[in-house]
């Protein structure tokens, strides 16, 4: 579900109702208006109420995965096997030697995305058309993985 959307066309138009509600209630005299109190504690409990459910789903901590990391295994020839964690925008990788490496944000092409560690020695590349490989010091050392 896109939490955006949901913010945009339900809950914006929502709160601009209640407000504009509170400053007619405001104006035509708040004290002797019974239904204008019951009104304004509903509107209260409802601007309560979204900033509650917004800050359990993530959406005020600015959190951009709530989920944890996300993990795929790739199966490689010759045997060999790398392990892709998610977290955020960029991967790490544990190879089927014991080996962990990290990479910064991808490079997107037409056709995947390529990443590279920070001393740029190593590069993994993902396409969409599942020829994915892990290419060290200029030499692919695991070729034909798929997922």
């Amino acid at each position: 579900m896109n939490y955006g959307v949901v913010f945009a066309v339900i809950i914006v138009p929502l709160i601009l109702w209640l407000g504009y509600r509170s400053y007619v209630i405001f104006r035509e005299g708040f004290s002797t208006n019974r239904a204008g109190k019951i009104l304004f504690l509903i509107m209260a409990f409802c601007v309560a109420a979204f900033f509650l459910i917004m800050l359990a789903m993530g959406i005020i901590s600015g959190s951009v995965n709530n989920r944890g990391p996300i993990t795929d295994v790739y199966r490689c020839d010759g045997g060999k096997e790398i392990t892709v964690t998610y977290r955020k925008y960029a991967p790490s990788l544990t190879l089927s030697d014991g080996r962990y490496i990290e990479f910064s944000d991808p490079e997107y092409s037409d056709h995947g995305a390529r990443y590279v560690n920070a001393d740029k020695s190593v590069i993994f590349w993902v396409s969409d058309q599942n020829q994915n490989y892990l290419e060290e010091d200029g030499k692919v050392t695991y070729t034909n993985c798929r997922r």
